[in-house]
């Protein structure tokens, strides 16, 4: 089994990339998720915070599980939603703080 995002297929993660918001917004993907086995196989979807402290603001949204044919392939979508209002204090700098890691792990969202 294998997935990528259909708009960037030779990415080795999926990435919503960095945006500068004062406002909420939704940001989609097109996942493509491959069944490489000689059977239909149902796959669970679940996402998880790695270790980033922050889980308010952002929601994540894709089916629950997916069924995808024997050597087949089948696309899903994926949501990301941003409250801004609920985002943290972006406190990185280009002084003191810019090289602080445990102050990236306070913005930064991190899932699988």
């Amino acid at each position: 089994m294998a997935v990528w995002d259909s708009s960037e297929p030779l990415a080795v993660s999926i990435s919503f990339k960095t945006y500068r918001l004062n406002a909420n917004q939704s940001f989609k993907k097109k996942l493509i998720v491959k069944n490489y086995s000689n059977t239909s196989r149902t796959y669970k979807n679940a996402n998880s915070y790695r270790d980033a402290p922050n889980t308010t603001g952002v929601t994540l949204t894709a089916p629950a599980s997916v069924t995808v044919a024997a050597n087949s392939a089948t696309s899903i979508a994926l949501t990301l939603t941003v409250n801004a209002a609920s985002l943290p204090v972006w406190t990185l700098n280009g002084a003191t703080q810019g090289n602080s890691g445990e102050l990236l792990n306070t913005v930064e969202y991190a899932a699988f």
